[in-house]
C-alpha cells in the first residue's frame, strides 16, 4: 500500500483540483454544501502533502486538526493555519449528510478563501 502513496506534488495537484471544482460549483450552481466539502478536501490533501513530503504515510483520517498536529512535527510555522483549518474542519460531516445546517454563498466563499490559504502556505513550503 505504501508504494501507492503519491508524491507531495501529486497531493497538492489534487488539492488544487478540489479548489477548482469548488470555484466552478460556486459560479454555476447553488450546491453550497458541495463547495464547502471540496474546500475541506483541498485542505486535507494539502496537509497530507506535507506528511508525504517528509516521507510519512498520512493517516486515513479526515480531521484537519489531527493532521495538522502530525505536520507540526516537521514545520511549526503551520500553526498559523489553525483558524482556517478549524473553520474547514467543521464543514466535513455536515456537507455529506442531511443535517439542518445552512450553507450559503458567503460561507462557500469563506471556505474557498480558507482552502486557498492552506494550500498556498503549504505549496510555499514544498517547492
Amino acid at each position: 500500500m505504501e508504494n501507492d502513496i503519491l508524491s507531495a506534488r501529486d497531493w497538492l495537484k489534487k488539492a488544487g483540483e478540489d479548489i477548482a471544482v469548488a470555484e466552478h460549483l460556486l459560479k454555476t450552481s447553488e450546491f453550497y454544501a458541495d463547495v464547502c466539502f471540496h474546500c475541506q478536501q483541498a485542505a486535507e490533501k494539502s496537509l497530507k502533502a506535507v506528511l508525504v513530503y517528509y516521507r510519512e504515510v498520512p493517516r486515513k483520517i479526515h480531521l484537519l486538526k489531527k493532521l495538522l498536529n502530525d505536520c507540526l512535527k516537521y514545520d511549526d510555522s503551520l500553526k498559523s493555519l489553525v483558524p482556517d483549518l478549524e473553520m474547514l474542519d467543521k464543514l466535513y460531516i455536515p456537507t455529506g449528510y442531511p443535517f439542518k445546517v445552512s450553507f450559503t454563498k458567503e460561507k462557500s466563499e469563506d471556505a474557498i478563501k480558507a482552502a486557498k490559504i492552506v494550500m498556498e502556505k503549504i505549496r510555499e513550503k514544498i517547492k
